[in-house]
């Protein structure tokens, strides 16, 4: 009798396993380079990356640069002929622009934050002739102001979607922190977008790591982080590979 209850429990014991292993079974191998948790190429990961023939990570066809704890960053062409709209497509339940992005918009109705990127100014730092526009034509340029949001990691589209433009050029990606007073410089990333990610749900970190929560643009809870300590490294997630002291 003893050992058809242990027969049953090792029986229920596998089940359980193996459910658990299914639920986690997530690719990060994209041509033999691995991306971190909770990043990967199949339907099962958190957050999915599309792999590409060269062994690229992309995400909508645009590949990614760098997968950090909290951003993700893209490479963004120039593009004389991608409709406005296209920006839909990095808001996602698991991620969304952040305000260091500075779009390059044409054909637009209104002036946005009173900023124009000359034609001179995108043939030097855009890798990519000018579109077929008049010599003095100019592009708008989008982005949050950092007074009046101070503290919001996302970008609010509100005011765009009013201006009225159709195209959609580039970006370039501003490291502009409003809680730093003394800077020597300030770095910008041309052809790049920078997207700020989040899992949904109740935090699931490492012991070695804190849950960072990740607001809206309205101040409400739309998921989390995982940081580990300082001294460790790893993406702090129990379903990653945790941390690890440095």
């Amino acid at each position: 009798m003893c050992l058809l209850h242990l027969l049953v429990f090792y029986t229920i014991l596998v089940i359980t396993a193996s459910s658990a292993l299914a639920g986690s079974n997530c690719n990060r191998v994209c041509k033999g380079s691995v991306v971190r948790y909770p990043f990967g190429f199949s339907d099962d990961c958190k957050i999915r990356l599309n792999c590409s023939n060269t062994g690229e990570a992309r995400i909508n066809g645009h590949r990614v640069v760098n997968l950090t704890r909290d951003h993700i960053l893209l490479n963004f062409s120039p593009n004389c002929n991608r409709p406005v709209n296209n920006i839909n497509v990095f808001t996602t339940k698991n991620y969304a622009l952040t305000r260091r992005n500075g779009l390059l918009l044409d054909n637009c109705n209104h002036t946005l934050n009173e900023c124009l990127v000359s034609t001179g100014l995108i043939q030097g730092h855009f890798n990519s002739p000018i579109c077929s526009n008049p010599a003095n034509r100019s592009l708008s340029c989008y982005s949050d102001d950092y007074n009046m949001n101070n503290g919001v990691e996302f970008m609010n589209l509100t005011r765009l979607e009013k201006a009225g433009c159709s195209g959609l050029y580039s970006s370039i990606v501003v490291d502009l922190d409003p809680n730093v007073t003394q800077r020597s410089s300030v770095s910008m990333g041309f052809e790049s977008v920078e997207l700020g990610w989040w899992i949904q749900g109740n935090c699931s970190c490492h012991r070695k790591a804190v849950c960072a929560n990740v607001s809206s643009i309205d101040n409400k809870r739309i998921g989390y982080r995982c940081h580990c300590f300082d001294g460790y490294d790893g993406d702090g997630f129990v379903h990653g590979d945790g941390c690890r002291r440095g």
